[in-house]
């Protein structure tokens, strides 16, 4: 029995699927965004959502593959951020990491070429061609974009009351 683990991770939660032919468990944690959170709280959200998928499934401790999806693994520096804590963790024999857009363009459109318009705690456009090319738009965080996002409302929605109160 092959066994493959599944991660997404963003600024406001992080799950674990563990599965073989189907779901078999699930693990849930907070934020896991190394870019807003920090490495080592990045690090104790996926270590919490393993290790709750893993208790799941009484006796399985290691897996095949683990892939993950996490935001702030853009570049090379998150990537090998990420990897580093899934090898700390040693339950995996082999481990991808790509962003949680990506994933998230590959869920919704069975892997073919299509984009994806997230607004969660941050905001992003992405897509991917039938090349396999990727482009995105936004996606740089609440200090410099993220228009559109939840944290985006959110700050508005303050801004505006305490304009409004002053004019009280």
């Amino acid at each position: 029995m092959i066994y493959v683990m599944g991660i997404d991770g963003g600024a406001t939660k992080t799950i674990c699927l563990l599965s073989d032919e189907g779901v078999l468990s699930a693990g849930l944690s907070g934020p896991s965004n190394y870019i807003t959170i920090g490495v080592e709280g990045a690090r104790r959200a996926i270590e919490e959502a393993v290790t709750r998928a893993l208790k799941g499934c009484q006796g399985i401790q290691r897996v095949d593959v683990a892939y993950l999806g996490m935001a702030g693994a853009e570049g090379p520096r998150g990537k090998r951020i990420f990897n580093d804590i899934m090898q700390g963790l040693g339950i995996a024999g082999r481990v991808f990491v790509d962003t949680d857009a990506a994933i998230a363009v590959a869920g919704a459109t069975a892997c073919k070429p299509g984009v994806v318009v997230i607004s969660g705690t941050g905001s992003i456009a992405y897509g991917v061609n039938r090349f396999g090319e990727r482009r995105r738009a936004g996606g740089w965080g609440y200090l410099l974009g993220d228009e559109g996002s939840g944290f985006d409302i959110g700050r508005r929605g303050l801004a505006s009351a305490l304009r409004i109160s002053r004019s009280c």
